[in-house]
């Protein structure tokens, strides 16, 4: 006879029943990263621009794991309404940087239809010196 004795196997029960497919969590996981990542990219001034991009794919992921988990192929509420939360605060983030680097250029805006005489006059405009001579010497 032999010497080695065989260990029992060990059987396992399946984690979804048989001829079910697992629950998806990936589009959970996905959006929670994105929107942690995109929120701390959002605190740091120069990368704004980089949490509003991931901020909006938080969302739109979240909101896709939240119909997956309405349908009964998804899993994870929880971190997938969180994803979707931390989107959203991304989104916040980016807007207040956009805001906020706007005023720190001094909001350069494009002159409207009704802001343009006084556009003109006040830029001198080498076309324009005739014309203002002659505003010039009537005024005086």
């Amino acid at each position: 006879m032999s010497e080695y004795r065989r260990s029992p196997q060990q059987v396992y029960a399946p984690a979804h029943a048989p001829g079910e497919r697992p629950a998806h969590r990936g589009l959970g996981t996905t959006a929670f990263a994105l929107g942690l990542t995109g929120s701390v990219l959002g605190l740091i001034r120069p990368l704004f621009w980089l949490a509003g991009g991931l901020g909006l794919l938080a969302l739109l992921l979240g909101l896709a794991g939240r119909r997956r988990i309405g349908r009964g192929t998804g899993a994870d509420d929880g971190m997938t309404s969180f994803g979707a939360l931390l989107g959203v605060v991304a989104l916040t983030l980016a807007l207040v940087g956009a805001v906020l680097a706007l005023k720190a250029v001094g909001g350069t805006t494009v002159p409207g239809p009704t802001d343009w005489p006084s556009t003109v006059a006040s830029t001198g405009s080498p076309h324009d010196a005739p014309h203002r001579v002659q505003r010039l010497a009537r005024t005086t």
